[in-house]
């Protein structure tokens, strides 16, 4: 079974136990955000974030162009799912937002998250 990207949106643990889910990213929420107005930075600052850590490839998105058209996901198909999840659920929303606004569309936030995850005997990164 083919493992499939994780993007972590978090900073702070709150679970029971460091570490995140293996193979998964970090990508910090305020990243994404201006810190003056505490609102998304522009789209073009926001796919060079998740470019840089592997959530997107590079020139993807085009302002004016039909953005499903010209997004890709880490896997270079435009359908590939990308995991967003947080300690919660609640900040990964930042990132599938960002997302979805770039065009992508085949991405799911974890909504048991860290919590859940991290509460389970599955493996751990440190």
């Amino acid at each position: 079974m083919a493992m499939v990207p994780c993007l972590l949106v978090c900073q702070v643990r709150r679970g029971p136990r460091g570490g995140h889910i293996p193979g998964a990213v970090c990508l910090p929420r305020p990243a994404l955000l201006d810190p003056d107005s505490n609102w998304y930075k522009p789209l073009e600052q926001q796919q060079q974030l998740l470019q840089q850590v592997g959530a997107m490839f590079e020139q993807q998105h085009q302002a004016g162009q039909d953005a499903r058209k010209t997004t890709s996901i880490s896997s270079g198909t435009t359908d590939q799912k990308v995991i967003l999840y947080c300690n919660g659920g609640v900040a990964a929303c930042t990132a599938a937002l960002a997302l979805h606004r770039l065009g992508h569309r085949n991405w799911a936030v974890y909504d048991g998250s860290w919590n859940e995850y991290g509460a389970s005997d599955l493996p751990v990164t440190v």
